[in-house]
């Protein structure tokens, strides 16, 4: 599953999956970003079901939802 993340300068951030209780599975990446680029997450050996996507800067969080079937 493809990622993209669009920004709009330099940002610190930390991407990371979670489950639906909200416990972190993966770190998908924490670092520096200095233009837009797309990540990516191997869902092959999820279980079916609905997870979170979580998007960390230091001074926002946003969330996006992801299914696996």
């Amino acid at each position: 599953t493809c990622i993209p993340l669009t920004t709009d300068g330099e940002n610190n951030i930390r991407l990371e999956l979670l489950n639906p209780k909200g416990q972190v599975i993966e770190t998908i990446y924490s670092g520096k970003v200095i233009r837009d680029r797309n990540f990516f997450v191997n869902t092959s050996e999820l279980s079916s079901g609905v997870y979170l996507i979580l998007l960390s800067s230091s001074d926002k969080k946003l969330f996006q939802k992801l299914i696996v079937r």
